[in-house]
């Protein structure tokens, strides 16, 4: 899966945050194969510090976005990670029960 980690603007990241960052992105995939793309925006505006993650699946595919806000970037990440898991356990458990038995 290719990361990409982000600023908007004028954040300066450090490594820690960008290291901690493609560890909860690549961490993500074992909800299911098939993710394309991560995209982790951090961005700093009108006192908020607030984090956007983009999971793309295939071409053409809706992709999973989460949003969160925290008093720092990393409470903010920590937060968006929680979001993904709920977003991707519903996910998986709505794709298993949509499987047919054959008989």
């Amino acid at each position: 899966m290719q990361v990409t980690v982000s600023a908007r603007h004028e954040v300066v990241l450090d490594e820690p945050l960008r290291e901690r960052a493609h560890t909860m992105l690549n961490g993500l995939g074992r909800f299911g194969a098939g993710f394309m793309e991560a995209t982790a925006v951090f961005d700093h505006a009108a006192g908020n510090h607030r984090v956007e993650v983009r999971l793309h699946r295939a071409v053409g595919a809706t992709p999973i976005i989460a949003t969160a806000e925290g008093i720092d970037f990393r409470s903010a990440l920590d937060a968006v990670e929680g979001k993904l898991r709920r977003q991707l356990e519903r996910s998986r458990r709505h794709t298993s029960q949509r499987r047919h038995v054959s008989a």
